[in-house]
């Protein structure tokens, strides 16, 4: 009997699961952990932010070498295909990121790139243009660690 004031059909107090997985029975014996759809959807939602703006990053390394015309080719070609890698990484990440958790790995490993990139390519002699590339990659790292986040988190198949 529900309490006076409650819809019938609404599951009682008891039914209703705050955490957020569920055991369910293995196949082979013991549990597994299932990660609940309103769980699922909060961890999705959690993960388009940062991936947005990861994406935003890559667009923004991307176009770097727009503003330093004296940039040698091979440093701004490492910033554009970099740039345009992130960007994609993210797009992809943002549009299913339950999907494509482990795509956090390449692009953490992108971000690192972008860290290095001005002493292993030798343009350190820009500071502007380096210190962006270092800033930059750090954020990178930073967004990505967020989706590296969620695959601890993705359900056993």
């Amino acid at each position: 009997m529900m309490p006076a004031g409650i819809p019938a059909g609404t599951p009682s107090p008891d039914v209703i699961q705050l955490s957020r997985f569920r055991d369910t029975p293995a196949e082979r014996g013991g549990h597994r952990r299932v990660m609940t759809s309103t769980t699922r959807q909060r961890t999705a939602d959690l993960v388009r932010t940062p991936t947005v703006f990861l994406a935003l990053a890559g667009v923004w390394i991307a176009l770097t070498p727009l503003f330093a015309p004296d940039l040698e080719a091979y440093a701004a070609w490492n910033d554009v295909a970099t740039g345009v890698t992130i960007a994609v990484l993210g797009t992809l990440r943002a549009l299913a990121p339950l999907r494509t958790a482990p795509l956090s790995i390449v692009s953490a490993a992108l971000g690192l790139w972008l860290v290095a990139a001005p002493f292993v390519l030798g343009y350190g002699h820009h500071p502007a243009v380096a210190w962006n590339s270092i800033v930059v990659g750090i954020l990178v790292m930073m967004f990505s660690g967020v989706g590296l986040a969620t695959l601890s988190q993705r359900p056993q198949p």
